[in-house]
């Protein structure tokens, strides 16, 4: 038998004056409202259908109600509508083609908000599936320490048959499309391997930043050399060769022509300053303890 966890109750009188205020004001917030609602009665109720193993629980004078009924597409599957605001801003007292007040049996489109639980239903290219939709301007879900989006996990569907994705997937879609430029739908991108790729590009920008430094080293070499270099030039009369020779070299930065040393000093301080730029993304950026990491320290995704 597991062990039993027992959490204690709170203090009460450790509450700080805020948190007393925060409790007060919710606690009124929950009163019901006994003034004036001139205007809250005004607006049309249609018709709730029932019969066809359908019922529901209607609100008295308002355009909402909880409805038990049957799916759309599978009759004999189950369905539970919670909707505040039946067809929304399109609901009237009476519908325009048929002139007789509106009758309501099934969610719709133009709901206000509404959450949707049904037993079997078609959702996109998955069929004979269990649903689960909320809709609504705004969609708020809020908890005191952990939300979980899960998917995937569980070898059979609801009808029965093996899941044809074990592992699941979670999309978050935007503008209620996934097609066209911006709207196709593509992979998260993992923080952690984000980070390591990161690091690795960056290790190769400096190996290769210190290989162009020591190829400049080697052309100042070579450079140095050809000045230092000398010539026997043998006329084709026989006298005596002549031996050509410059100066020899001391300092190179003294020595070189202004060209050369120049060249070479903005190449070098070039080489440093990546070396520098990117030793400061990767404390910007990459480190645990970063001011603007890349990967959030809150949200993560599998």
């Amino acid at each position: 038998m597991g062990k039993i966890k027992i959490i204690p109750a709170p203090n009460s009188s450790k509450r700080s004056e805020r948190q007393r205020l925060q409790v007060h004001q919710a606690l009124l917030d929950a009163e019901v409202n006994n003034g004036p609602v001139n205007l809250a009665d005004q607006f049309p109720v249609p018709v709730y259908q029932t019969g066809l193993n359908t019922k529901q629980i209607v609100h008295p004078n308002k355009p909402s109600a909880i409805t038990l009924g049957n799916s759309r597409e599978y009759q004999t599957k189950s369905q539970i509508n919670i909707v505040a605001g039946t067809l929304g801003a399109a609901l009237a007292e009476n519908n325009p083609q048929t002139g007789e007040p509106v009758k309501v049996a099934y969610p719709t489109p133009f709901d206000a908000a509404s959450v949707v639980v049904t037993e079997m239903e078609d959702y996109g290219f998955y069929n004979a599936r269990s649903t689960v939709k909320a809709k609504a301007d705004i969609v708020s879900l809020g908890a005191t320490e952990l939300v979980e989006i899960k998917a995937g996990g569980i070898p059979y569907l609801s009808n029965g048959h093996a899941a044809t994705n074990k592992y699941g997937s979670i999309h978050l879609i935007a503008g209620g499309s996934v097609e066209g430029k911006d709207f196709d739908l593509q992979p998260l991108v993992k923080g952690d391997n984000l980070t390591e790729l990161i690091k690795d590009l960056t290790g190769l920008i400096q190996n290769l930043a210190q290989e162009i430094g020591n190829l400049n080293k080697d052309v100042v070499k070579l450079k140095s050399s050809l000045i230092a270099h000398t010539h026997s030039v043998t006329p084709f009369s026989p006298i005596t060769p002549v031996q050509f020779a410059l100066p020899p070299l001391g300092t190179l930065g003294l020595t070189l022509p202004p060209t050369i040393a120049k060249t070479n000093a903005i190449i070098t301080t070039n080489l440093a300053s990546v070396d520098y730029n990117i030793s400061l993304v990767k404390q910007n950026y990459l480190e645990p303890n970063s001011p603007v990491k890349i990967s959030s320290r809150f949200n993560k995704v599998n």
